[in-house]
């Protein structure tokens, strides 16, 4: 594998597992790059969402809390934090440190 692409559209667990047993790119190893289209697709995402919170839209998860709080209101000033927080929270795991293939895959 020279570079994996990432275009929304063609990844797949066999190019993700040979990702994560070669070495970095800094090391030789494939590189990963964000498909052009794929950013446009990406930063039109962003828009809409940005577009429908400064209208005062109700956006859940955005400015709703989630699940059984999903009808509380997140204040304007806090809903940055709310998202800061969400992926700190799906990035934290528990116990033993993965290895470098299982941490990159």
């Amino acid at each position: 594998m020279d570079s994996l692409i990432l275009d929304g559209r063609s990844l797949t667990l066999e190019a993700l597992e040979a990702l994560a047993h070669a070495p970095p790119a800094s090391r030789g190893g494939p590189g990963i790059t964000l498909d052009a289209e794929a950013r446009d697709r990406m930063e039109a995402s962003r828009r809409l969402v940005v577009e429908k919170v400064r209208s005062g839209a109700v956006v859940y998860g955005v400015t709703t809390g989630f699940g059984r709080l999903a009808e509380v209101a997140i204040s304007p000033e806090d809903q940055e934090l709310l998202q800061r927080n969400l992926l700190l929270s799906h990035a934290a795991g528990t116990g033993s440190l993965l290895s470098p293939p299982a941490g990159r895959g």
